[in-house]
């Protein structure tokens, strides 16, 4: 309570006035009880107490939010499958791991969410993008079972030796066996649900050492390319209807849902409806081989563009993966603005962005840009000479 100088006259009379003060001051919660408090010129403060908030449980909360902002944003669209019955089945299981893995666009990360997003009916979820995110959840001392989300932890597009590196300690941490620990004993129960590309996956396995069983055993291992996994035609067709809105006709949708590609249905209809629209594109010949009709159409979009051209630059020269938080530091070759238009412009097609990071969609694609773009450059230089 305050006064000025013009009126110094008591806001409210009484012997004994209570009031109850709150504040956040550097991530601590202060609560002040202020008693015996007279207005005017004399002010009595009888008792304070505080109370504070741990930090970890504030970053824990912050976490648990994203991670239900993003199982709303990648799933809010998507059909249920019996693959997802598969996971929530293998998560619920004895394991301390189930790892999700398949060919590019089978939707793995997708089903991954839809898992978490069934499982926070009876545990906490999170996904987590960095070992601290991990670490806080791991000791703010949960007493529920507790599921992890790790997307690409062993590379995006390729294995990554680096990436095992940097996610081995959370490994280390959920495999240990520790049940002469009494201090986990009292709560500890976490689950790992990984996400692996299944090229990635083959060439992990031969760094993994220990771990290798754990995360590829029949009882933790969903593999979406193989004849267990894979879409029904009913479900096939659910999911065309989805990204579709009704632009094709049904018997071109049927003809479409009964082919069996190499690559990702749910993935090659997010493709086809991007691009639907050019010239001569007929559904049937995409689907059957999606990525060389995007091998083929790379060269044109090379040549429509010197922005795409460009683009595709700096994702060979940063070795397939552009992290857009680091490329003003090495020698960018566009602008950032007009760098995300053309990322906007190509994502979904021949790139994809996972969290700042943008790659090739596929990595024939990638093969193919780097050969199209050397023979570009080798071609330059003879016009020079």
């Amino acid at each position: 309570m305050m006064s000025s100088k013009e009126d110094e006259r008591p806001r409210e009379s009484g012997p004994n006035i209570r009031m109850q003060v709150y504040g956040v001051q550097g991530g601590s919660v202060v609560h002040s009880t202020v008693a015996g408090c007279t207005f005017g010129s004399n002010v009595t403060v009888n008792r304070i107490e505080n109370a504070t908030v741990n930090p970890n449980d504030l970053k824990v909360d912050s976490l648990q939010g994203r991670t239900e902002r993003e199982i709303i944003n990648k799933t809010h669209h998507c059909i249920k499958t019996h693959a997802l019955s598969k996971v929530v089945e293998k998560c619920q299981g004895n394991g301390k791991c189930v790892t999700i893995t398949g060919l590019p666009g089978d939707g793995k990360t997708t089903l991954a969410y839809m898992a978490l997003g069934a499982l926070t009916r009876q545990a906490k979820v999170f996904a987590v993008h960095s070992k601290s995110d991990y670490f806080s959840i791991t000791s703010a001392g949960i007493s529920q079972v507790i599921y992890i989300l790790i997307d690409n932890i062993f590379g995006l597009s390729v294995f990554d030796k680096n990436r095992l590196r940097y996610w081995r300690d959370v490994l280390e941490d959920v495999f240990t066996d520790r049940t002469t620990d009494r201090v986990y004993l009292d709560f500890r129960c976490i689950k790992l649900l990984l996400v692996c590309r299944k090229n990635v996956m083959n060439e992990a396995l031969n760094y993994l050492d220990k771990f290798e069983t754990l995360v590829n055993c029949e009882d933790s291992l969903i593999d979406l390319s193989s004849p267990s996994y894979k879409l029904s035609f009913e479900e096939k067709v659910q999911i065309f209807e989805v990204y579709s809105k009704k632009r094709i006709d049904e018997e071109t949708r049927d003809r479409v849902c009964s082919l069996s590609t190499s690559h990702g249905f749910p993935n090659c209809c997010e493709m086809f409806f991007n691009i639907m629209n050019k010239p001569n594109l007929k559904a049937t010949e995409f689907f059957t081989d999606p990525v060389s009709f995007l091998m083929r159409s790379t060269k044109a979009l090379i040549a429509e563009k010197v922005s795409y051209r460009l683009l595709f630059e700096e994702i060979i020269q940063m070795d397939g993966e552009l992290d857009l938080s680091t490329i003003r530091q090495k020698k960018p070759l566009l602008t950032d603005e007009v760098r995300r238009e053309a990322i906007r412009e190509l994502k979904g097609s021949v790139i994809e962005e996972h969290r700042n990071i943008v790659v090739f969609k596929y990595p024939a694609i990638r093969a193919h840009v780097t050969t199209l773009l050397d023979t570009m450059r080798m071609r330059d230089k003879l016009k020079k000479h």
